[in-house]
């Protein structure tokens, strides 16, 4: 059967004289016909309706005035029912029929007679129906959340009109505020496309959710890869879609370098991504609330530059040209090169893009994002990941009551939050704390290497909550291995949620790949991985067939004669020694 649209409320106001704040100054006028509320009636009721939903439309007839049905008591009696039905399953979590029908009667007696007319039949609406009303009713909710802040926006805009040079600031900053508080509640009543909340495979749609989360698995995008082999194996097998990613920093320990290459890689190594809804031009948002767009820029340059390069000094076609040819980089202007070439792309969608956002430190919150995500997907891109250096440095859409705990534990919750509702990976950064920082200046002092090996999770910076919500969690640190002096990205895992490679170890170092140590070398198009298991001894590189079992540059027991070799290997792989320079 067809469903009736929900008509555009209309907004009445209550006298401003009250006490009541603006949200709650104004009700809703809201045409619906008989046809309209026998479906709600319907919808209420059915199985495939989720809890978010029904709070959605309990939450929606909470703003409608109720009393303009009172000219129909057949209206009126059907609307109340929808309302303390929505009530019952959505806030007190009652499924029994007879549980439902004493809630109404608790909450309005004079609905017992009309309670015996309700058809409890769940079957009675499709999903499809289901949907449609579903989204029409999300529609108007966001709508009433809009013309419930009139009020204050007016008396803001009002200010701003006519305050003076030095107060333009402050209500500006109120503005954005009250303006960002709004569109985050309206992205918590939107029908979301991304996670799927509940599924009961005796239920009538258990099998078409079954579908959707079989589907998504199946989808390009679901995983990305980054552009190192042992990085992907302890991902297992990579970035994936509705997680949140955490690595931990040392002091100079390179977490805004690997957020910047992860980004390169992952536009780099995820073709298969573009053949997916092709019309929308693939994006990483990458916000840098740390380094500036033109350190961030210049940095990029120098991944793909030889040693003398610097963009303060260089022509600005020789960038052009290292961005294009060396790096790949496509520009959705024309650009005609020296030898007369135009290197821009005709169609900039067969190619993944990053888009560069600088803010300041804590200038937004995380409710910003989803409007930095929704505007970009109204230009035609489609973000299939979140990149934020770091999470420090955002701002918690909740009180936090001056405590840096609670603002960090609330921040780490809403990425996760935002993952989940785009179905992208959030990949994020974070400081490690004093403990954490003294114990790898003690252990180079002593001349040790791996020197992350000494470090665990209970070394993260402030919160406990960021380890609780993240679902992956990584050390990173710069070493110089002893003889080569060269230097590598040493990766220490301490956190995975799932499932994870058996053959992967949880540590590696990976070599940079140019003379300013800015780039990390990518092997993932290559037949061995250019990791290292350990800095402490000269070890070859590794098989990608097993990359981190197969160590064939340490002899075994039985290939040493001197005994006391023999004993300190021996000691040394039951974890009693340091592995150290000793000659095999």
């Amino acid at each position: 059967m067809g469903v009736c649209e929900i008509p555009m409320a209309r907004i009445k106001r209550r006298s401003k004289s009250s006490n009541t704040t603006s949200s709650s100054r104004q009700t809703f006028h809201m045409n619906l016909d008989s046809h309209m509320i026998e479906s709600l009636l319907k919808y209420v009721v059915a199985e495939c309706v989720t809890t978010s939903e029904l709070n959605n439309l309990r939450k929606l007839l909470e703003r409608i005035d109720l009393e303009d049905f009172k000219f129909s008591q057949a209206k009126y009696n059907n609307i109340r029912l929808v309302k303390y039905i929505s009530e019952a399953k959505s806030t007190g979590s009652l499924e029994d029929t007879g549980a439902i029908c004493s809630y109404v009667i608790d909450k309005c007696p004079e609905l017992s007679e009309a309670l015996q007319t309700v058809n409890w039949d769940k079957n009675q609406m499709s999903p499809v129906d289901a949907r449609q009303i579903s989204r029409s009713i999300s529609e108007k909710l966001q709508y009433s959340i809009i013309m419930s802040m009139e009020d204050e926006i007016i008396s803001l805009y009002d200010k701003l009109r006519n305050c003076g040079f030095y107060s333009m600031s402050e209500y500006t900053k109120t503005l954005r505020e009250v303006l960002t508080r709004g569109l985050t509640s309206m992205q918590k009543t939107a029908i979301s496309s991304g996670m799927v909340d509940e599924i009961d495979f005796s239920s009538v749609d258990g099998i078409d959710t079954l579908r959707t989360i079989v589907e998504r698995a199946h989808r390009p995008g679901a995983v990305l890869s980054t552009g190192i082999k042992a990085l992907n194996a302890i991902l297992s097998p990579g970035f994936q879609s509705g997680r949140l990613y955490t690595f931990l920093g040392l002091t100079g320990g390179f977490k805004s370098g690997m957020l910047l290459n992860l980004a390169d890689e992952i536009r780099q190594c995820n073709p298969r991504i573009l053949d997916q809804n092709e019309d929308k031009q693939k994006t990483i948002l990458f916000i840098t609330m740390e380094n500036s767009i033109n350190e961030t820029v210049g940095r990029l340059y120098d991944m793909y530059s030889d040693e003398n390069a610097d963009i303060a000094t260089d022509p600005y076609e020789k960038v052009v040209e290292v961005l294009h040819k060396e790096a790949g980089y496509t520009f959705g202007a024309s650009f005609i090169d020296k030898d007369g070439n135009d290197i821009s792309k005709e169609n900039a969608k067969k190619h993944i893009s990053i888009h560069f956002v600088y803010k300041a430190n804590l200038s937004i919150t995380t409710g910003d994002l989803y409007t930095m995500i929704q505007s970009l997907e109204d230009q035609g891109k489609e973000v299939i990941c979140v990149i934020l250096d770091y999470i420090k440095r955002i701002d918690s859409v909740n009180d936090w009551y001056g405590d840096e705990r609670i603002r960090l534990a609330n921040v780490a919750q809403e990425l996760k939050s935002l993952a989940e509702y785009f179905q992208i990976p959030v990949i994020t950064a974070q400081q490690v704390n004093r403990e954490g920082n003294a114990i790898v200046d003690a252990a180079m002092r002593e001349n040790k290497q791996d020197v992350l090996q000494f470090v665990g999770s209970a070394n993260i910076g402030s919160s406990w909550a960021i380890a609780e919500e993240s679902d992956w969690m990584a050390i990173l640190n710069r070493e110089r291995q002893k003889g080569t002096n060269q230097l590598y990205l040493t990766v220490k895992r301490v956190k995975i949620r799932g499932k994870s490679d058996p053959k992967a170890l949880d540590y590696f170092n990976h070599p940079f790949t140019n003379e300013k140590c800015i780039r990390l070398e990518m092997d993932y198009d290559k037949p061995f991985s250019v990791s290292k298991r350990s800095l402490a001894s000269t070890l070859e590189a590794v098989s990608t067939d097993d990359p981190f079992e197969n160590d064939h540059s340490r002899p075994s027991i039985h290939d040493i004669k001197d005994p006391r070799k023999k004993a300190k290997l021996a000691m040394q792989k039951a974890g009693l020694e340091e592995i150290g320079d000793m000659e095999l």
